[in-house]
């Protein structure tokens, strides 16, 4: 009996065998030849979507590529995802850690430089005076014709404690006393035109001169030897910080203070003529261009015939993102050499991003500010970033490309 049973399970592990083999002879085959074509069969079929005639190797072969470029695409699309989160997240703790505006730029800052009142340095711009230091960190700078054809430049920076350098400092004339006084802007300056250090007296507006600050001061001594006096004298940020710090002058603005600028991410017109170029004709002798770098997405800022504006402090060149040139009736003092410049309002352009639109601006009483509107009288609302201004006379040649 258990031979019988012996007998019987050595026939049944045969037949399995047998049976077992067979199938695998089912499988290599099929594996051979291709999968069935059951489309007949069943049209919706996923077996539908895999060529008969196609040869194994081809197939695990695009099955595999496509598995790997499944994979490249779900690993590029992670890293895009992290990319932008990453991004996301460096404008989010930006934003947190500059929770406030700077009125001149219209960029993040930190609430105490956002209170700041902005410093305003008079600058000297004769050819033989360059270059000047301290330029490239302005965050306004306002060019304004002087008696003789020359220049000068008022360069605001509303924060000053990191500027090294600053100069060569030169006087004040009314206008840059108006400006001044308008934007709450603690003036540093040595002396000025009679009218424009009466208007300062007439307002009781306290300043930074050097005849009455002379330690916050000092003269070059290489500019001593080899140049006028007048092309010696620089102050810095931090004499100037220092002075804010220690009470010498107020550092926050009176009760009721605003700045009217507005700021958006990019201030291109959506509307307006091409400005890759833009020239002003100051005199005969001072010519300012501007030509828009595209890599940068600003101006480069050239003095007379194409001389880089550079900063000695740094070696670079003045970049800005606006460029606003606003047109006045200029004038001659009775005594036949001062300058004086119409400040109530006028017309003129603006330029960003390589276009420019004409506007109006108006400014009035020696404590108003500067204001800008379009043509529709709608506000201009300008770039973020720093801005350059050219105060000329409506006969002063102006060009554009």
């Amino acid at each position: 009996m258990r031979g019988d049973m012996k007998m019987g399970s050595k026939k049944l592990l045969i037949l399995v065998a047998v049976l077992f083999v067979a199938a695998a002879a089912l499988v290599i085959t099929a594996v051979a030849h291709g999968p069935i074509d059951r489309k007949a069969e069943d049209p919706s079929s996923e077996m539908t979507k895999v060529s008969v005639t196609a040869p194994a190797e081809e197939t695990e072969s695009s099955e595999i590529s496509d598995n790997l470029e499944e994979s490249s695409q779900a690993e590029v699309e992670e890293v895009e995802s992290s990319a932008i989160e990453e991004t996301e997240s460096s404008a989010l703790e930006e934003a947190e850690s500059y929770p406030y505006t700077d009125p001149l730029t219209g960029m993040g800052c930190s609430e105490d430089i956002a209170s700041n009142r902005p410093v305003a340095a008079m600058l000297n711009t004769i050819g033989e005076a360059l270059p000047q230091s301290g330029c490239s960190d302005a965050d306004i700078l306002i060019e304004i014709p002087e008696e003789g054809g020359i220049t000068r430049i008022m360069g605001l920076f509303q924060d000053v404690s990191k500027v090294g350098s600053i100069g060569t400092i030169r006087s004040t004339r009314r206008y840059y006393s108006e400006i001044a006084i308008g934007m709450d802007a603690i003036l540093c300056h040595a002396g000025g035109s009679e009218d424009g250090v009466s208007l300062l007296e007439d307002y009781g507006y306290a300043t930074l001169n050097q005849f009455t600050h002379p330690d916050l001061y000092w003269r070059d001594q290489w500019r001593l030897e080899n140049l006028a006096v007048e092309h010696s004298l620089y102050t810095s940020g931090a004499n100037i910080q220092g002075a804010i710090d220690s009470g010498v002058i107020n550092k926050t603005h009176y009760d009721g203070y605003s700045f009217p600028w507005t700021f958006t991410k990019d201030g291109t017109p959506q509307e307006g003529d091409s400005a890759v170029s833009l020239t002003a004709q100051f005199s005969s002798y001072k010519r300012t261009t501007f030509d828009y770098d595209q890599t940068s997405g600003d101006y480069a800022v050239y003095f007379f015939d194409g001389q880089p504006y550079l900063d000695a402090n740094n070696g670079q060149q003045v970049h800005v993102e606006n460029v606003l040139i606003l047109q006045t009736t200029q004038y001659t003092y009775e005594d036949g050499v001062h300058q004086g410049f119409d400040l109530t309002s006028g017309s003129g352009y603006y330029a960003c991003g390589g276009k420019m639109i004409p506007i109006y601006w108006s400014k009035g009483d020696p404590t108003a500010q500067f204001t800008f509107t379009k043509q529709d009288g709608s506000p201009l609302t300008m770039g973020e970033g720093k801005t350059y201004i050219c105060l000329m006379d409506y006969s002063a040649p102006f060009g554009h490309e």
